[in-house]
């Protein structure tokens, strides 16, 4: 059963001792009925019979449109975000990634970048080591305990070039990465899949790192893909044909450039 976070000051808050005990009933059950990211589905047969209310959706927007965003058929508490999490979404752990994944999924990144500033979001980057430092205590001693596994860690780095525009989810775009697929002998729509797997993740690789090259990106991706599949994987045939027909267009582009 999941748990949260409540304020027990909320009944000296002007806004919420202004709600009816209908509106309060109602404000309690879209809190405990949202994710962990603050986002709840619409299902007004449940809420009504929960609540023991006859409301619909122009009667939730009337009382609650300052509180929530509402999307297609879900909706969303911004403040649930930082409420719960007072300190950012700028975590490396599982939890919190999660988060980041499901505001990307349901379009909410940006809005809530613009809302709480891009420093509450993105996880900042060292220029010492390259390495991803966040706000949270657990994540250096999980950094403490791998420092053995890491022999090069302690040898300098230089900052890598562009990396202080680098902190955006839109850093690569789909052309760029079917533009390396080829030399990474992977198809079109294995470069698709990539490039949306890498997107979700706010392009960070697996380890927590950002992706700072295309083509070694897809590679791992790649070699990583393949562990779980069968070599006579339908359509296997089909990609290497696709990846063929790609070099050979770019073989011959270059020898008419040239």
């Amino acid at each position: 059963m999941a748990k949260r976070f409540t304020d027990k000051n909320k009944w000296e808050d002007d806004w919420y001792a202004s709600l009816d005990n209908d509106c309060k009933i109602v404000w309690e059950y879209l809190l405990d009925h949202c994710d962990h990211a603050g986002i709840g589905k619409i299902n007004f047969r449940l809420l009504n019979f929960c609540c023991n209310v006859m409301w619909d959706l122009a009667k939730l927007k009337e009382i609650f449109d300052s509180r929530l965003k509402f999307k297609s058929n879900f909706y969303f508490i911004p403040n649930y975000l930082k409420f719960q999490y007072p300190k950012g979404l700028n975590s490396n752990k599982p939890a919190i990634r999660s988060v980041r994944n499901i505001l990307i999924e349901k379009d909410l990144y940006n809005f809530i970048s613009k809302l709480y500033g891009n420093g509450y979001l993105m996880i900042k980057e060292s220029l010492d080591n390259c390495s991803i430092t966040v706000k949270d205590k657990d994540i250096y001693k999980d950094k403490d305990k791998d420092k053995d596994k890491d022999k090069d860690k302690d040898i300098p780095r230089k900052k890598p070039e562009g990396i202080d525009s680098f902190f955006t989810t839109d850093k690569y775009t789909l052309q760029q990465f079917t533009d390396k697929a080829v030399l990474a002998g992977l198809s079109d729509d294995e470069a698709t899949e990539a490039y949306h797997h890498f997107k979700a993740q706010g392009f960070n690789r697996g380890n927590g790192q950002p992706l700072l090259d295309i083509e070694s990106g897809l590679v791992i991706w790649a070699r990583n893909r393949h562990k779980f599949t069968s070599k006579t994987e339908p359509g296997d045939n089909q990609r290497k044909k696709q990846v063929r027909e790609r070099s050979e267009r770019i073989m011959k582009n270059a020898g008419n450039t040239g």
